[in-house]
């Protein structure tokens, strides 16, 4: 796992990530918005904000969606006070803010956004340290309400980033508590998938911890590379001393892959008998006309003739790289395999899961050859069932 930082995404990835800014300032918003600019991150996720207001002259190539900031009576009558939270996202991914997730006590924002033309539900979370696990529930509660509202509203996707201050050894943290179990309980229970660098997020000096997760489902997670620390830059908060760090991943666009479309000859619906008559028909009024002709030159009108019947009787179609006329309900089954193996291996590097990938791309791999060579071999006796028979018939109209 690297930690130093990356470099800029490609036309074919957009940067997603996190921080925990403990309180925005002036001049860590000033930092926060270079810092975006310069790495072109496309959807930044921020806890602990305060009360800030963001500055009109700063992310204008963002829309920045956070919570208010309110008073809430908590466990045993204390009064509390949100901590703030955020979500800045390109306007290119035509961010709009959800308000019926809004909740008072809750330091939780939802948005949603669009990416390759399909909506997904953003979140960013804050869980305080405090209350035990009773203000984990209340943020749990959130998250559930959020996962119903994507079910109603069709959403492909959930992205929901957050600090929990849930520790599991799960995602690499060095102990478990019981808030760590809860929420672990709470994934499990939802089908999600946590994401994490399986490093530590906040470090101080006596150590630290991996509290600042992504929790993921639907097709998004299968384009979620694997998180990275950024330890290279002072968005100060406090850190490496006492504080967070930016956690950052690159998500694959449908730009990908390069959609190479191109013109082919589609051999199964040819019209063979209207070819063969024109066929026939053009060459022997030819050699009618022309009773004096050689060898060559009637080679040369022969191969003209099978060129014009071909463009008037043989269809062609556009085909591109996702064209797979040779894919089956077994492929399927091999691919969703090896997508799952794919997803679990980026989400926890572990041994057993690098060879759970190996195995599910190679019998992928083997079982896609197998059937494309039966494709392409069925493929073939076809056309030679039918090109001796043509062949012949215009060879005896060419000869009588």
């Amino acid at each position: 796992m690297m930690t130093n930082q990356r470099p800029r995404p490609n036309r074919c990835e957009k940067m997603f990530g996190q921080i925990n800014i403990t309180k925005m300032s002036q001049h860590s918003e000033i930092v926060l918005n270079k810092y975006m600019s310069d790495h072109n991150i496309a959807l930044l996720a921020v806890q602990e904000t305060g009360d800030w207001i963001p500055s009109p002259m700063l992310f204008t190539n963002y829309r920045v969606i956070k919570n208010k900031v309110s008073s809430y009576t908590g466990a045993n009558g204390v009064a509390l006070r949100n901590n703030g939270v955020a979500l800045i996202i390109a306007k290119t991914l035509h961010p709009e803010h959800i308000p019926d997730l809004d909740e008072d006590n809750t330091d939780a924002i939802w948005a949603q956004c669009k990416l390759d033309g399909r909506r997904i539900l953003v979140g960013s979370v804050y869980c305080r340290p405090i209350e035990g696990t009773t203000h984990l529930k209340r943020l749990l509660g959130n998250l559930e309400k959020a996962m119903a509202f994507k079910d109603k509203h069709k959403f492909t996707s959930v992205m929901i980033y957050g600090d929990f201050n849930s520790r599991h050894t799960d995602w690499g943290d060095h102990k478990t508590e019981a808030r760590g179990r809860s929420l672990k309980s709470f994934v499990e229970k939802s089908n999600l998938t946590i994401c994490s660098p399986f490093e530590n997020t906040f470090s101080c000096d006596t150590g630290g911890s991996v509290i600042d997760l992504l929790l993921v489902q639907g097709d998004i997670s299968r384009k979620v590379d694997t998180q990275w620390i950024d330890k290279n830059i002072n968005l100060f908060t406090g850190a490496p001393r006492r504080g967070h760090h930016p956690v950052l991943h690159t998500i694959r666009s449908r730009g990908a892959t390069e959609n190479t479309r191109e013109m082919k000859t589609d051999w199964k619906n040819a019209d063979w008998e209207a070819w063969t008559k024109q066929v026939d028909e053009v060459i022997s009024q030819w050699m009618i006309n022309n009773p004096e002709s050689e060898g060559e030159e009637l080679w040369r009108k022969l191969l003209e003739v099978i060129s014009q019947a071909t463009n008037d009787h043989i269809p062609t179609k556009t085909i591109s790289i996702h064209s797979q006329p040779f894919w089956n309900e077994s492929l399927s089954c091999y691919s969703k395999a090896a997508q799952e193996a794919r997803a679990r291996f980026q989400n926890r590097s572990t041994p057993h899961n690098r060879e759970e990938l190996n195995n599910a791309l190679k019998c992928f791999k083997d079982a896609l050859v197998d059937v494309k060579n039966s494709y392409q071999k069925e493929n073939r006796e076809h056309q030679c069932e039918r090109l001796p028979a043509v062949l012949e018939k215009v060879q005896r109209s060419i000869w009588s």
